[in-house]
Protein backbone atom coordinates (compact mmCIF):
# COMPACT_ATOMS: atom_id res chain seq x y z
CA UNK A 1 0.00 0.00 0.00
CA UNK A 2 2.65 2.26 0.29
CA UNK A 3 3.30 2.28 -2.83
CA UNK A 4 -0.28 2.71 -4.50
CA UNK A 5 -1.29 5.57 -2.33
CA UNK A 6 1.73 8.28 -3.83
CA UNK A 7 1.45 6.41 -6.76
CA UNK A 8 -2.79 7.57 -6.83
CA UNK A 9 -1.63 11.01 -6.04
CA UNK A 10 0.35 11.48 -8.61
CA UNK A 11 -1.97 10.35 -11.10
CA UNK A 12 -4.50 12.52 -9.49
CA UNK A 13 -2.21 15.91 -9.71
CA UNK A 14 -3.66 18.06 -12.41
CA UNK A 15 -0.96 19.81 -14.23
CA UNK A 16 -2.08 23.58 -13.13
CA UNK A 17 -1.19 26.20 -11.18
CA UNK A 18 -1.48 26.45 -7.43
CA UNK A 19 -4.51 28.79 -6.28
CA UNK A 20 -4.97 27.98 -2.65
CA UNK A 21 -4.27 25.84 -0.22
CA UNK A 22 -5.71 25.02 3.37
CA UNK A 23 -5.05 23.03 6.26
CA UNK A 24 -7.87 21.77 9.12
CA UNK A 25 -7.47 20.84 11.97
CA UNK A 26 -9.99 18.63 14.22
CA UNK A 27 -10.33 17.40 17.37
CA UNK A 28 -13.32 15.00 18.58
CA UNK A 29 -14.73 12.90 21.41
CA UNK A 30 -17.45 10.32 20.95
CA UNK A 31 -19.14 10.14 24.18
CA UNK A 32 -20.78 6.69 24.48
CA UNK A 33 -17.63 5.02 22.96
CA UNK A 34 -15.22 6.79 25.41
CA UNK A 35 -13.45 7.68 22.01
CA UNK A 36 -10.86 10.64 21.56
CA UNK A 37 -9.92 11.29 17.77
CA UNK A 38 -8.37 14.13 15.33
CA UNK A 39 -8.43 14.54 12.28
CA UNK A 40 -6.03 16.24 9.57
CA UNK A 41 -6.68 17.44 6.13
CA UNK A 42 -4.31 19.14 3.56
CA UNK A 43 -5.70 20.36 0.50
CA UNK A 44 -5.46 22.61 -2.89
CA UNK A 45 -7.91 24.58 -4.71
CA UNK A 46 -6.38 24.77 -8.14
CA UNK A 47 -6.76 27.64 -11.24
CA UNK A 48 -8.98 25.18 -13.60
CA UNK A 49 -11.44 24.43 -10.87
CA UNK A 50 -9.34 20.92 -10.30
CA UNK A 51 -8.88 20.11 -6.29
CA UNK A 52 -6.89 18.00 -4.04
CA UNK A 53 -7.30 16.65 -0.63
CA UNK A 54 -5.87 14.23 1.79
CA UNK A 55 -7.70 13.24 4.99
CA UNK A 56 -6.34 11.19 7.91
CA UNK A 57 -8.26 9.79 10.89
CA UNK A 58 -5.89 9.16 14.38
CA UNK A 59 -7.83 7.02 17.37
CA UNK A 60 -5.96 8.30 20.52
CA UNK A 61 -4.68 6.24 23.22
CA UNK A 62 -7.11 7.90 25.92
CA UNK A 63 -10.64 7.11 27.02
CA UNK A 64 -11.50 3.50 26.41
CA UNK A 65 -8.05 2.77 23.97
CA UNK A 66 -4.63 2.24 25.25
CA UNK A 67 -2.75 2.66 21.84
CA UNK A 68 -3.05 5.34 19.42
CA UNK A 69 -3.61 3.98 15.62
CA UNK A 70 -4.27 5.17 12.46
CA UNK A 71 -8.27 4.48 11.67
CA UNK A 72 -8.35 5.64 7.70
CA UNK A 73 -6.54 7.76 5.21
CA UNK A 74 -8.23 9.47 2.39
CA UNK A 75 -7.39 10.71 -0.95
CA UNK A 76 -9.85 12.95 -3.17
CA UNK A 77 -9.84 14.64 -6.64
CA UNK A 78 -12.73 16.84 -7.62
CA UNK A 79 -13.49 19.40 -10.10
CA UNK A 80 -15.52 22.48 -9.48
CA UNK A 81 -17.82 23.79 -12.33
CA UNK A 82 -19.69 27.16 -12.07
CA UNK A 83 -22.96 27.00 -13.34
CA UNK A 84 -23.41 30.68 -12.63
CA UNK A 85 -22.35 33.05 -9.89
CA UNK A 86 -24.75 30.80 -7.44
CA UNK A 87 -25.42 27.43 -8.74
CA UNK A 88 -22.50 25.09 -8.91
CA UNK A 89 -21.52 21.23 -9.93
CA UNK A 90 -18.85 19.29 -7.98
CA UNK A 91 -17.68 15.50 -9.02
CA UNK A 92 -15.62 13.79 -7.94
CA UNK A 93 -13.80 10.50 -6.01
CA UNK A 94 -12.60 9.36 -2.75
CA UNK A 95 -10.13 6.71 -2.02
CA UNK A 96 -10.22 5.39 1.41
CA UNK A 97 -7.40 3.24 2.55
CA UNK A 98 -8.03 1.39 5.30
CA UNK A 99 -5.75 -1.28 7.46
CA UNK A 100 -7.69 -4.35 6.18
CA UNK A 101 -9.30 -2.78 2.84
CA UNK A 102 -10.33 0.49 0.46
CA UNK A 103 -13.29 1.89 -0.77
CA UNK A 104 -13.50 3.52 -3.88
CA UNK A 105 -16.33 6.40 -3.52
CA UNK A 106 -17.40 8.67 -6.38
CA UNK A 107 -19.51 11.71 -5.72
CA UNK A 108 -21.86 14.17 -7.18
CA UNK A 109 -22.33 17.69 -5.23
CA UNK A 110 -24.36 20.80 -5.98
CA UNK A 111 -23.91 24.45 -4.28
CA UNK A 112 -26.68 26.69 -4.19
CA UNK A 113 -26.21 29.70 -2.75
CA UNK A 114 -28.70 33.04 -2.57
CA UNK A 115 -27.97 36.33 -2.14
CA UNK A 116 -28.86 36.70 1.27
CA UNK A 117 -26.32 34.72 2.62
CA UNK A 118 -28.39 31.30 2.69
CA UNK A 119 -27.43 28.15 1.22
CA UNK A 120 -28.44 24.84 -0.02
CA UNK A 121 -25.87 21.98 -0.89
CA UNK A 122 -26.72 18.19 -1.86
CA UNK A 123 -24.55 15.28 -2.56
CA UNK A 124 -25.06 11.65 -3.62
CA UNK A 125 -22.34 8.93 -3.40
CA UNK A 126 -21.14 5.68 -4.23
CA UNK A 127 -19.61 3.74 -1.71
CA UNK A 128 -17.63 0.21 -2.82
CA UNK A 129 -15.44 -1.87 -1.41
CA UNK A 130 -12.21 -3.16 -3.87
CA UNK A 131 -12.05 -6.31 -2.22
CA UNK A 132 -14.78 -8.57 -1.38
CA UNK A 133 -16.17 -9.01 2.06
CA UNK A 134 -17.73 -11.77 3.93
CA UNK A 135 -21.72 -10.69 4.35
CA UNK A 136 -24.18 -11.70 6.96
CA UNK A 137 -24.60 -14.88 4.79
CA UNK A 138 -21.02 -15.85 5.51
CA UNK A 139 -20.27 -15.28 1.41
CA UNK A 140 -18.02 -13.32 0.44
CA UNK A 141 -19.34 -9.72 -1.68
CA UNK A 142 -18.15 -6.49 -2.85
CA UNK A 143 -19.45 -4.22 0.28
CA UNK A 144 -21.61 -1.76 -1.15
CA UNK A 145 -23.65 1.50 0.03
CA UNK A 146 -25.63 4.56 -1.07
CA UNK A 147 -24.70 8.02 0.99
CA UNK A 148 -27.09 10.83 0.57
CA UNK A 149 -25.84 13.98 2.04
CA UNK A 150 -27.40 17.45 2.64
CA UNK A 151 -26.32 20.83 3.98
CA UNK A 152 -28.26 24.10 4.70
CA UNK A 153 -27.09 27.17 6.88
CA UNK A 154 -26.47 30.86 6.50
CA UNK A 155 -23.16 33.03 5.75
CA UNK A 156 -22.11 35.81 6.56
CA UNK A 157 -18.67 38.07 6.77
CA UNK A 158 -18.48 36.60 10.50
CA UNK A 159 -19.55 33.90 10.58
CA UNK A 160 -21.05 31.08 9.17
CA UNK A 161 -24.07 28.38 11.26
CA UNK A 162 -25.19 24.91 9.07
CA UNK A 163 -26.88 21.68 9.47
CA UNK A 164 -26.07 19.05 7.90
CA UNK A 165 -28.17 15.48 7.71
CA UNK A 166 -26.18 12.48 6.17
CA UNK A 167 -28.29 8.82 5.28
CA UNK A 168 -26.34 6.06 4.69
CA UNK A 169 -28.31 2.92 2.50
CA UNK A 170 -25.92 0.07 2.50
CA UNK A 171 -26.92 -1.95 -0.91
CA UNK A 172 -25.09 -5.03 0.40
CA UNK A 173 -26.15 -6.84 3.18
CA UNK A 174 -23.47 -5.74 5.82
CA UNK A 175 -24.77 -4.82 8.57
CA UNK A 176 -21.67 -4.86 10.13
CA UNK A 177 -20.13 -1.99 7.98
CA UNK A 178 -22.70 0.87 10.02
CA UNK A 179 -22.31 1.17 13.91
CA UNK A 180 -26.25 0.68 13.93
CA UNK A 181 -26.22 -3.05 12.86
CA UNK A 182 -28.66 -2.30 10.59
CA UNK A 183 -28.67 -1.84 6.34
CA UNK A 184 -29.05 2.00 6.95
CA UNK A 185 -28.19 4.86 9.43
CA UNK A 186 -28.04 8.35 9.77
CA UNK A 187 -26.03 11.68 11.38
CA UNK A 188 -27.36 15.22 12.31
CA UNK A 189 -24.62 17.93 12.29
CA UNK A 190 -24.59 21.31 13.85
CA UNK A 191 -22.07 23.56 13.02
CA UNK A 192 -20.59 27.34 14.16
CA UNK A 193 -17.86 28.90 12.49
CA UNK A 194 -15.72 32.27 13.38
CA UNK A 195 -14.22 33.60 10.55
CA UNK A 196 -11.65 35.09 13.12
CA UNK A 197 -9.38 36.23 9.88
CA UNK A 198 -9.61 36.26 6.63
CA UNK A 199 -7.44 33.09 6.50
CA UNK A 200 -8.23 31.56 9.89
CA UNK A 201 -11.12 30.13 10.87
CA UNK A 202 -12.06 28.11 14.25
CA UNK A 203 -15.24 25.97 14.43
CA UNK A 204 -17.21 24.16 16.81
CA UNK A 205 -19.83 20.88 15.91
CA UNK A 206 -22.18 18.77 17.85
CA UNK A 207 -23.17 15.55 15.86
CA UNK A 208 -25.96 13.05 16.81
CA UNK A 209 -24.35 9.63 14.84
CA UNK A 210 -27.43 7.82 15.20
CA UNK A 211 -27.12 4.40 17.40
CA UNK A 212 -24.25 2.13 18.36
CA UNK A 213 -25.30 -1.81 18.75
CA UNK A 214 -22.22 -2.76 20.31
CA UNK A 215 -23.56 -0.44 23.49
CA UNK A 216 -27.31 -0.90 23.81
CA UNK A 217 -27.98 0.97 21.34
CA UNK A 218 -27.35 4.07 22.70
CA UNK A 219 -27.01 7.59 20.79
CA UNK A 220 -23.50 7.75 19.27
CA UNK A 221 -23.02 12.15 20.14
CA UNK A 222 -19.59 13.39 19.15
CA UNK A 223 -18.69 16.69 20.47
CA UNK A 224 -15.61 18.54 18.00
CA UNK A 225 -13.81 21.79 17.54
CA UNK A 226 -11.23 22.79 14.82
CA UNK A 227 -9.56 25.10 13.21
CA UNK A 228 -9.02 25.66 9.33
CA UNK A 229 -6.29 27.79 8.18
CA UNK A 230 -6.61 29.02 4.07
CA UNK A 231 -3.25 29.94 1.94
Amino acid sequence: MNKIIPTAVLVLLPMTSIAGGYVDLRAEYRDTTDQYRSRFIVGNHFDNGYGLETLTNVRHAMGAYDETRVINTEFTHYYTHAINDKLMLNPGVVLNFQSSNTFVMPYLKVNYNFDSGWFVHGRYRYDFSTEKLINDYGDEETAKRHRYDIWTGYNTDKYMISYAFTYFDQITHHTNELATGDLNAREHTVKAVYKWKSNVRPYMEVVDADTIQSHDDKTDWRYRIGVNFSF
